[in-house]
């Protein structure tokens, strides 16, 4: 009579469990993941692009020299929770400024008005980071709009290379106090409720200056964290600006929200591409933490490894009562 060991009784059913907590070990994390990843943006299934932006390198260039009074935007085509905080980051390049009258005379300059800023800048005008409310516009006004200027319900936060002040005051209700001032390179964070001129320095929830060279043709990194009421703004790892007490869900009217970039030019142009892109909300990774740690609940596929540890099992035993009586 053959001896059947512990191993050979309770092996397999604890071999069916132990897979099959194992397996949804791996798998419930990723389901459970509120995030998305581009490392490129060859094939955009899953962005949708209004105006001319161009994927042809790779990469999602939203404006380009020679396009006047453009405005674009990409958008990831789901809505994202934004109410327990987020942090994404992306990868951008600015290049080939250019003033119109330097290269194509653009009705502007044929009417003697200057293509350069007030810091006789050219290139123009910037892109921006959007939170819209899904019932928003898809994109919003050129020039010193950036492609998201008039949209409603919505954050921008602008990578913004030309220095408007000078239009705000003439177009802007005659306002010349400091608040309605900028530079031609700075980052500033816009709460839009109802998009009327919500690009306006006037309406800035936070701004600096105090930054690299935006424009300077190289590839640089931002990275935006949106955590308990405070909006984080990284430039390259180090810190740009910081915005504290800001209802992001209160602004979007919204707790879901559609996330994507915006840009677009004036007289002037510039070459605005965003190389690539990641987001994952914060939420999602503190649940992905726990259940790494917690004890797996049974599933079909638990269930199912089980039976056939049972099944197994129960077999091995009908075999050993045969022996036995054998």
């Amino acid at each position: 009579m053959t001896q059947s060991s512990p191993l050979t009784q309770w092996g397999l059913p604890l071999l069916g469990s132990i897979v099959g907590s194992v397996t949804l070990f791996a798998i419930a994390p990723q389901a459970q993941a509120a995030s998305f990843n581009y490392s490129d943006f060859s094939q955009p299934t899953t962005i949708d692009l209004v105006g001319d932006v161009k994927t042809d390198q790779a990469s999602l260039r939203l404006t380009e020299a020679g396009q006047e009074f453009h405005a674009a935007a990409a958008w990831h085509d789901e809505s994202q929770d934004i109410t327990d905080g987020f942090e994404t980051t992306f990868q951008f390049q600015i290049s080939n400024l250019r003033a119109a009258d330097d290269l194509y005379h653009a009705p502007y300059a044929k009417q003697g008005v200057s293509v350069v800023d007030q810091n006789g800048e050219i290139g123009g005008d910037g892109f921006a980071f959007v939170i819209r409310n899904k019932a928003s516009n898809a994109v919003g006004y050129a020039g010193g709009g950036q492609g998201y200027g008039g949209i409603a319900n919505a954050l921008a936060i602008e990578f913004d290379t030309w220095d408007n002040s000078r239009d705000f005051q003439t177009w802007g209700n005659g306002v010349t106090e400091d608040y309605n001032l900028e530079s031609s390179n700075h980052i500033s964070v816009q709460g839009l409720t109802d998009g009327s001129y919500g690009e306006y320095p006037r309406y800035s929830l936070g701004y600096t200056d105090s930054i690299i060279n935006l424009s300077d043709g190289n590839v640089h990194e931002a990275t935006v964290r949106y955590e308990g009421n405070r909006l984080s703004i990284f430039l390259n790892s180090i810190l740009a600006l910081e915005v504290d007490d800001l209802d992001l869900g209160d602004i979007v009217g919204a707790d879901e929200a559609v996330l994507g970039f915006t840009s677009g030019t004036g007289a002037a142009w510039q070459s605005n591409e965003i190389l690539d892109w990641s987001y994952g909300g914060l939420e999602a990774r503190e649940s992905r933490t726990v259940a790494t740690q917690a004890v797996p609940e049974p599933s079909g596929l638990v269930a199912f490894l089980g039976l056939a540890g049972a099944v197994a099992w129960q077999r091995r035993r009908l075999g050993k009562g045969a022996e036995a009586i054998a």
